[in-house]
């Protein structure tokens, strides 16, 4: 399941790459490198939200 929400945080990264506004801001930068970084940032927060809210929720993270 982590590893499902890991990539659609990575899609939504890659999706957010192709934004007009992003890609109006990151005129002149290292395209590729911006992406990394947006598809990177994607999975960090889909990841942590899970986390935050498992703990919220006081469900342990053994549990299915």
């Amino acid at each position: 399941m982590w590893g499902g929400a890991a990539v659609l945080g990575w899609i939504a990264g890659d999706i957010l790459n192709t934004d007009a506004v992003v890609t109006h801001l990151s005129d002149g930068l290292d395209a590729d490198a911006i992406e990394l970084a947006l598809e990177l940032a994607g999975v960090a927060i889909v990841v942590a939200a899970g986390l935050i809210w498992r703990r919220a929720h006081g469900v342990a993270l053994d549990r299915a």
